[in-house]
């Protein structure tokens, strides 16, 4: 896996690296990492959409099958689901159809180890956004 790492005030992580290290999402692999010269990289709202275009468009999904391993010996988790206002249920039906109908997730009918809560955002366009909260 390949991350950029941005040093600036402006950028918002996803997960910090705080929150990654307590949920021991990641381990690094030192001989791996490669160190860049931020003093020559300026990237602007302008020029990055430009400049990444190819990275930025669809939905993010990534094309092959990839593997998530989970470390020998944890117990899995499967936390309750959150409410969803009810003003929201109507909306996220319709999200989480359109989701499936793209591939991006898929319905899953037989109880499963590891289960996520699902958090859904209104957006002030009026729109959802759906995600799901690994806390453990």
């Amino acid at each position: 896996m390949e991350f950029v790492v941005v040093n600036s005030d402006r950028a918002v992580p996803i997960l910090g690296n705080q929150n990654m290290w307590q949920m021991d999402v990641f381990r690094v692999q030192h001989h791996n990492v490669l160190s860049v010269n931020t003093s020559q990289v300026c990237l602007t709202a302008e020029k990055l959409p430009k400049d990444y275009s190819d990275t930025l468009e669809g939905t993010g999904k990534l094309e092959s099958q990839h593997k998530l391993e989970v470390e020998e010996g944890a117990t899995p988790v499967v936390h309750l689901p959150r409410r969803v206002p009810l003003v929201l249920k109507g909306k996220l039906k319709e999200e989480l159809d359109c989701l499936q109908s793209l591939g991006i997730i898929e319905k899953v009918t037989t109880s499963t180890p590891w289960v996520s809560s699902l958090v859904t955002v209104q957006k002030p366009n009026g729109q959802i956004q759906v995600g799901i909260d690994p806390k453990t």
